[in-house]
């Protein structure tokens, strides 16, 4: 499969919208006392905003025949000057999509790679996201590229 990575653009917005439905109703199902049923997951004045901000960057993973078959959300944040924590730069993985026919081809692991470049380029100390429990595919695919857990958010259900 020919695929390239490219950014973003805001005619690639209805193509993005279905993917983040599939994301949305995944985590819809596992946890609807948290997650809206919504049609739109994707707000476009955000995703436009988003778009022409410079800490944030959206890629996209196009296969031959033009078609998107995964994104990537990622922003670029900096924590300096805090009392107790080290000045320090880090990507920060919002989302992460692959279209299910797609999954399984290397195309997330792609995605992937091109926030790690970049994250190299700018001198990021690291690459950092969160993942729900109950996903426990996205854990797999995260651990075998080496994440590791950096702390637990726990809940109590009331």
């Amino acid at each position: 499969m020919g695929l390239k990575i490219r950014e973003a653009i805001i005619s690639d917005y209805e193509n993005l919208l279905l993917l983040v439905k599939e994301v949305h109703e995944i985590h819809y199902k596992a946890r609807p006392d948290y997650y809206k049923d919504t049609d739109i997951p994707l707000d476009k004045e955000d995703y436009i905003n988003k778009l022409s901000h410079p800490e944030y960057k959206i890629m996209v993973a196009e296969n031959e025949n033009d078609e998107i078959a995964g994104y990537i959300i990622y922003k670029i944040k900096k924590i300096e000057e805090h009392p107790l924590l080290v000045d320090r730069v880090v990507v920060y993985i919002e989302d992460l999509c692959v279209a299910g026919r797609f999954k399984r081809k290397g195309i997330g692991k792609k995605l992937l790679e091109s926030a790690i470049e970049y994250g190299k380029e700018i001198n990021a100390s690291s690459i950092e996201l969160t993942v729900w429990a109950f996903n426990e595919e996205a854990i797999k695919f995260y651990e075998s590229l080496s994440f590791k857990p950096q702390s637990i958010k726990m809940e109590m259900i009331l």
